[in-house]
């Protein structure tokens, strides 16, 4: 049975370990601390994404995000850990 969350796209991506966007693998993501409002960067071999952070609902390792240009882009993700609620304290309080 498969159970929805609400997380932090940021909490999430800054504990992925594999991810891939509407099923095409990203090689390269980073945080853009230097933007405002902050962005993570995410590259695929093709192109790249923006994102600013936002909540989505998590289920199975796949969420749907929106990009800072309004492209609705499905994410999947492999966890290296749980997002937990110290995740999003230090996430407010950077």
């Amino acid at each position: 049975m498969s159970t929805t969350n609400s997380v932090s796209l940021f909490d999430l991506l800054n504990v992925a370990q594999d991810l891939t966007l509407c099923g095409e693998e990203v090689c390269n993501w980073m945080h853009e601390k230097g933007t405002d409002p902050g962005t993570f960067r995410l590259d695929t071999f093709d192109r790249f994404y923006r994102f600013e952070d936002q909540l989505v609902g998590l289920e199975d390792g796949t969420c749907t995000a929106e990009t800072v240009t309004g492209e609705c882009i499905s994410v999947r993700a492999e966890l290296k850990r749980p997002v937990t609620p110290d995740d999003v304290l230090a996430a407010m309080g950077s």
